[in-house]
């Protein structure tokens, strides 16, 4: 699983739970943008994360440590539900559909939580939460 991963998979997946984009993440490490899909690739097929997210909720699980203090961020119950589906590594589908909501409210929830924690993308919150 996630200790198969090579070191320079590793990097990347590190890298990409950080909130670096892939060409962030080439020009961190030297390497080229298709060389960094390759990496995440080959460490989603080693782990069996079907998406970005679900990597890095497994890296996460795997690396407690790089998930930071969220005691003083207040999220609706609501909210919290959200983000605890979206940890899981599901879409925003499959969460208003776990949820019996529209898609575009699972938006404006995950906007607010951006708001309230201080993050911009899925990769940052997924770091806090």
């Amino acid at each position: 699983m996630i200790n198969q991963l090579t070191l320079r998979e590793s990097s990347v997946l590190r890298l990409l739970a950080g909130g670096l984009s892939y060409k962030s993440i080439g020009e961190t490490l030297d390497i080229g943008t298709e060389t960094v899909r390759t990496h995440v690739r080959n460490a989603r097929s080693k782990t069996g994360a079907r998406s970005r997210l679900e990597l890095v909720a497994k890296y996460l699980e795997w690396r407690p440590e790089a998930k930071a203090d969220v005691s003083d961020v207040s999220l609706s119950p609501r909210e919290l539900e959200v983000v605890l589906l979206l940890k899981g590594g599901r879409s925003d589908k499959a969460v208003a559909e776990n949820l019996s909501i529209a898609t575009g409210t699972v938006k404006t929830y995950l906007k607010s939580v951006y708001r309230k924690m201080g993050v911009r993308n899925r990769v940052q919150l997924m770091l806090r939460a």
